[in-house]
């Protein structure tokens, strides 16, 4: 998983996206890393520490000029409830 793209994290019980993200400048897995160690979003951090053994992680290569595009049409279609600086609700 070198790669860089999107990357979505979905309760396994529920079928709820919980967050979505991009990897530009590492790739996804080490992004990933990040999450599950020093997560910057509290809410996603919380969800880890809670239902870590619960949720799902899918991903998308994507060219770096179309990951910003891919992230906020993903945000917009799931509303995922740990995308606090885009949260409709």
């Amino acid at each position: 998983m070198e790669t860089v793209g999107v990357y979505a994290f979905w309760c396994r019980t529920n079928g709820k996206c919980i967050y979505v993200g991009k990897a530009r400048e590492r790739p996804i897995r080490e992004r990933l890393r990040e999450h599950w160690n020093r997560s910057h979003n509290e809410s996603l951090r919380l969800w880890l520490e809670a239902f870590g053994e619960i949720l799902d992680v899918c991903y998308i290569s994507v060219e770096r000029g179309k990951i910003d595009a891919l992230e906020r049409r993903l945000i917009r279609m799931w509303n995922p409830e740990a995308n606090v600086q885009y949260n409709t609700r």
